[in-house]
């Protein structure tokens, strides 16, 4: 027989985070369990199919977190110790989740399809629960030993540790690992449950489109809704199974767009049959979107878009907005920052390019090469406009204010991380502040607009080149569905321009060196960037592809991208056109303009890193060249390495 569940250990209202006596607040992130299961035990807390692990209540999910701890402290995991997870996102993954934090044990979340064998050897990790038995693992907990959590009657748990005591290690770039604590955590999640008016409330139904085991998953979607009593829903097909080999560390596979289609259509009918409300997504799940017939229909009960781990595209922000009657409210977050920094849900209005002001309790600040301050923007100000999601949408879209001066982004705040694994280093320095991997800038209004990821700059001549400038340029065709642009090795031993694109419908047969949607092809594109573009910025090549690859939240994978196409560029394809090159004008060297300045609005140039490029040959698989521009003699691209591993939610 169970004993009596405790009361909600933080003695308030989750939604009153704001008051609650810090004596009493949660330490723990199994807490927000806990309370949960205190004040919302008989409604639902996943609602998904059985495959997904079907429908569990709060009071439900909170059993079996104890169940799981239980039996990984009689397996004598000690506190501290790390723990594989390998489970799809469902019922079994929260519970997974909230079982190792309550046990005082470390999460090492990882997607399907990772060797876990070398994940367990490079976090030192003994334990592991849904992977499938490993001689390099001690102690493994299969689905069977999972099933046996929601059936078994076990005393009420206890947390055990909390605070700065590590949480989990989240996924980083590389083969780095970012240690999080309870008190990162349950700090990005109170920013979050301070929004005003609310982002989710106990009457809302989200729709789990990003992974649970991505910190943008759990922390940004699924336990803002355990704080609130609001219900997860899970569709059938998540976007991380047409992933294959995400995770943290050692992952090797990526989800294409082209997997990303049955992807969408499942999370269409979850929303559809379970009247979702609140939809926390991704690029990739809006871009996918616009293609899916009927899909108004599908999200008729949804009140709420918000994005992350990228830029929407200006096509895709303007067609969710005029198709669904509401606008889509971006934010920012890297893993450091346990996925919280900035969201337009602390603006009145969202603007293309934007992520919004920082949430409460963070600061932002844009330091030039000097080190010195560009811009500073504290958390949000009480008198501050914040999002209406019930305002009339079509109302809500601003212009976009005048942009400030290009710089490296810092932040501060109780969110972020105690440094990458094992050794903490790399972390926020003596006062709190760490240096991200992004550049941006901050316009007239305090909100933050991203311009790429310093270790994207690429460098043609000496000239700052930003590959988002390009692409959005080359997104503005009406033939080209999709693109990246990345730096590849010239015929000089340095490096020059491609763009790797997806047409929009293309046709499925016909001569591979043809042109596409009546007439897309080398020609074309280089006309159209010519008066768009200074020369320095036009791509030397242009491949087409049938999709771009992504990692498991949607965005799209630049690395996975030059691994598979950086070494294409001076293959034996068809050379469609050539376009001689022109020098940069003066005012162009060294320059970015965002997406919504005019062409003279040229920003403050940015200090050049250290070059560095690392290309693996790989045969090309469905490639085809488009048409090339003649670099001119002495042209030089390549491409600045930063050392951070930061990852947008």
């Amino acid at each position: 027989m169970s004993s009596p569940r405790p009361a909600d250990p933080s003695g308030v209202h989750p939604g009153d985070a704001t008051d609650a006596d810090p004596s009493t607040a949660p330490t723990n992130v199994a807490d927000l369990l806990r309370s949960a299961a205190a004040r919302y035990g008989d409604r639902p807390a996943v609602i998904a199919g059985a495959t997904s692990g079907g429908t569990r209540t709060w009071a439900q999910l909170d059993r079996a977190a104890d169940a799981g701890a239980r039996r990984l402290h009689e397996l004598g995991a000690g506190p501290g110790e790390r723990v594989v997870i390998a489970l799809p996102t469902g019922a079994d993954l929260a519970a997974a989740l909230f079982a190792v934090a309550r046990a005082g044990l470390i999460a090492v979340p990882t997607g399907p399809g990772a060797d876990i064998g070398a994940l367990a050897d490079r976090v030192g990790a003994l334990v592991s629960i849904g992977a499938e038995r490993d001689r390099r693992l001690g102690l493994s907990l299969g689905r069977a030993d999972l099933a046996d959590w929601w059936t078994a009657q076990v005393e009420a748990a206890a947390s055990v540790g909390g605070g700065e005591d590590l949480a989990l290690l989240a996924r980083a770039r590389g083969d780095r690992a970012v240690m999080l604590s309870h008190r990162a955590v349950l700090a990005a999640v109170r920013a979050i449950g301070e929004l005003g008016p609310a982002r989710v409330t106990d009457a809302d139904r989200v729709l789990q489109v990003l992974p649970l085991y991505h910190v943008a998953g759990w922390i940004v979607s699924f336990l803002p809704t355990a704080l609130v009593g609001g219900a997860a829903v899970i569709p059938e097909v998540g976007f991380d199974v047409a992933s294959v080999g995400v995770g943290i560390p050692g992952g090797t596979g990526t989800m294409t767009g082209r997997s990303g289609r049955p992807a969408t259509e499942s999370a269409l009918r979850a929303a559809a049959d379970h009247a979702v409300t609140v939809i926390p997504g991704a690029p990739g799940f809006y871009h996918h979107l616009m293609s899916v017939p009927d899909a108004e229909a599908a999200l008729a009960t949804a009140r709420l878009f918000t994005s992350g781990t990228a830029s929407l595209t200006a096509a895709d922000f303007d067609a969710v907005r005029a198709r669904f009657g509401r606008p889509v409210w971006e934010g920012y977050g890297l893993s450091e920052s346990a996925s919280v920094v900035t969201t337009s849900l602390t603006t009145d209005t969202p603007v293309h390019g934007s992520v919004g002001r920082p949430l409460p309790g963070i600061e932002v600040r844009v330091v030039g090469s000097d080190g010195q301050d560009l811009a500073v923007s504290g958390a949000a100000d009480e008198d501050a406009p914040t999002a209406d999601p019930d305002h009339d949408p079509l109302d809500t879209v601003a212009d976009a204010p005048d942009a400030g001066e290009v710089g490296r982004i810092v932040i501060r705040g109780a969110t972020l991380f105690s440094g990458y694994w094992p050794n903490g280093g790399g972390g926020p320095d003596a006062d709190g502040w760490f240096v991200t991997g992004d550049i941006g800038f901050l316009d007239d209004d305090g909100r933050l607009h991203l311009v790429d990821r310093a270790a994207e700059v690429i460098v043609v001549s000496g000239f700052t080149v930003y590959p988002r400038e390009i692409e959005d340029v080359l997104a503005e065709h009406p033939g080209v569905a999709e693109v990246a642009v990345i730096g590849v090795p010239a015929d000089d031993g340095h490096e020059e321009l491609a763009a790797v694109l997806v047409a929009t419908d293309r046709p499925t047969d016909g001569p591979a060196d043809g042109p596409v949607d009546g007439g897309l092809d080398g020609a074309v594109l280089a006309e159209f960037v010519q008066g768009r573009l200074p020369g320095f910025k036009h791509p030397a090549v242009y491949h087409l592809v049938d999709a771009l690859p992504r990692t498991e939240v949607g965005r799209v994978d630049r690395d996975e991208v030059r691994r598979r196409f950086g070494s294409a560029a001076r293959q034996a394809l068809p050379t469609l056109v050539a376009v001689p090159d022109d020098e940069p004008d003066e005012a162009d060297q060294s320059t970015h303009r965002s997406p919504d300045q005019a062409p003279d609005q040229a920003a403050a140039p940015t200090e050049n890193a250290e070059p560095a490029v690392d290309v693996s040959p790989e045969p090309v698989g469905d490639l085809q060249e488009l048409g090339t521009r003649l670099p001119a003699a002495g042209d030089r691209v390549e491409r600045a390495r930063d050392d951070t591993d930061e990852d947008l939610f």
